[in-house]
């Protein structure tokens, strides 16, 4: 079992020393499902529904491979994703 995803990056450059370089990145998270490249196998439904559904494929694969997923991330709409633009707004405006 897989997942296949769809995430944005936000990203916030800076010009230092004459070059434009990467300051900041964020993904946000859009759509994210399971995939079954050899048999379906059977997906635990209380560990996927502790996860926004933009990532919860993502997330499943993850915390069943060992690698806990604790944080929670922007996804479309989110009032994550909203502080992250109004962030970056305001550096613009600033």
């Amino acid at each position: 079992m897989g997942c296949e995803g769809l995430a944005r990056f936000y990203e916030r450059v800076e010009k230092r020393d004459g070059v434009w370089k990467i300051a900041d990145r964020r993904a946000l998270y859009d759509i994210c499902m399971f995939i079954f490249p050899a048999r379906v196998v059977e997906i635990d439904n209380r560990v996927v529904q502790k996860f926004p559904r933009a990532y919860a494929a993502l997330a499943y694969v993850l915390e069943k491979s060992g690698f806990p997923v604790t944080a929670v991330f922007p996804t479309r709409g989110s009032d994550l994703e909203k502080a992250i633009k109004a962030d970056g707004q305001r550096r613009l405006n600033a």
